[in-house]
């Protein structure tokens, strides 16, 4: 905007002996001030929208996806500014060139390097401050590259591409029973599988790279100060397999794991690192609290590789460890359907938001991305 404005005044500088001549012949100073608006109001409108596509383009460019990823408050903004910085370029030289002395303006023409004049002075202050700001978002972008570059360079642990996510939610009035909800998800795995678009299905409730709202407290019973805190991610058993999750020790949950079974878990590293440095975690038994306080005893019958979660990713030193078990044996209302595929996974968003939507009428929308979009958003 300073450089605009700077740009704006040394070109009505120039015109200045111009100006002194319309004003000398009965020009009054409003037609001239409608003409630089009118100027500049050609150059903001180009420039503001250049500028919105460019920003929009470079966030898909980075993001992926196929969904509005504008903020509307982040447009009114770039508008306001583009307006106000319109406006000063108009105005300003308006001003500058009513307050010239029309007999110099005639005779000399432009006195451009004259220190003492106000609109050399003016001019400087704009180039001082265009330097400061030029400055102050060098360093912002410097340290945007270094994040954005921070996250592409680190290995999530998972994988990224090819994969289509599904946010979704059964309202508990309508889905009460977790016999409800394991029936519902699994019929909407079994649509997304039939599609010939798509490679591989799976759930989870808890993505890798989410906040930890899904934290639940445990212990190991006959084992001293063996409290702890995990998230607790239902998944089926595809889920390791189409994140190429590792799975480090023991087995991977089986079509079997269901309800009417023995409850099964899966450690993560982390877990296995603060509750069983010296021991052998499989065959060990971590009783975990649910949302009602009701305490639910699970079996370890594997430990899987770690992945980034979103304690990792806000340089917090204890990240919160993540427990595994059947979202058979433990449904949720929130659950993220995940769909892989050999091309690009935007085009598998219309797909899955058919399946939802086809599925019940009155349930909420579910919220589509994939997956390289949503670690990058995160």
């Amino acid at each position: 905007c300073a450089n605009t404005t700077n740009i704006s005044l040394a070109r009505a500088l120039d015109r200045r002996k111009e100006f002194a001549i319309r004003y000398s012949i009965g020009a009054a100073p409003g037609r001239i001030i409608r003409q630089l608006l009118t100027e500049q109001a050609i150059l903001t409108v180009t420039a503001c929208a250049l500028g919105l596509y460019l920003a929009r383009w470079g966030r898909q460019y980075i993001m992926g996806g196929n969904d509005n990823i504008f903020d509307t408050r982040v447009v009114m903004f770039t508008v306001g500014v583009a307006i106000l910085t319109g406006l000063i370029c108009s105005l300003l030289p308006a001003f500058v060139s009513s307050r010239a002395n029309l007999n110099n303006a005639l005779k000399e023409g432009r006195k451009v390097d004259n220190p003492k004049s106000r609109a050399f002075r003016l001019s400087q202050a704009f180039i001082i401050g265009e330097v400061a700001l030029s400055l102050a978002l060098l360093i912002g972008a410097g340290l945007l590259v270094r994040t954005v570059a921070g996250y592409f360079l680190r290995d999530p642990g998972f994988a990224t591409k090819g994969i289509a996510e599904m946010r979704a939610y059964l309202p508990p009035e309508a889905y009460r029973t977790e016999t409800a909800r394991s029936t519902f998800y699994g019929q909407r795995l079994t649509e997304l599988k039939a599609l010939p678009q798509i490679n591989d299905v799976a759930i989870t409730s808890c993505f890798p790279i989410h906040s930890p709202i899904y934290a639940h407290s445990f212990e190991i019973p006959g084992k001293q100060n063996s409290h702890g805190h995990a998230n607790i991610s239902r998944i089926d058993e595809n889920y390791f397999g189409l994140m190429d999750i590792p799975l480090q020790r023991g087995r991977n949950f089986t079509t079997t794991d269901r309800a009417d079974n023995h409850p099964v878990a899966i450690i993560d590293q982390t877990t296995k690192q603060r509750h069983f440095p010296d021991t052998d975690p499989i065959g060990q038994t971590l009783k975990i609290w649910d949302h009602d306080g009701k305490p639910r005893p699970h079996t370890i019958i594997g430990m899987a590789a770690n992945v980034l979660n979103i304690g990792e990713r806000n340089e917090i030193k204890t990240p919160f460890a993540i427990v595994y078990v059947p979202y058979q044996q433990w449904p949720w209302e929130r659950m993220t359907l995940l769909a892989k595929t050999k091309g690009d996974p935007a085009n598998l968003l219309p797909l899955m938001k058919d399946v939802w939507q086809r599925a019940d009428s009155n349930l909420p929308e579910a919220r589509l991305e994939t997956v390289e979009h949503h670690l990058v958003r995160e």
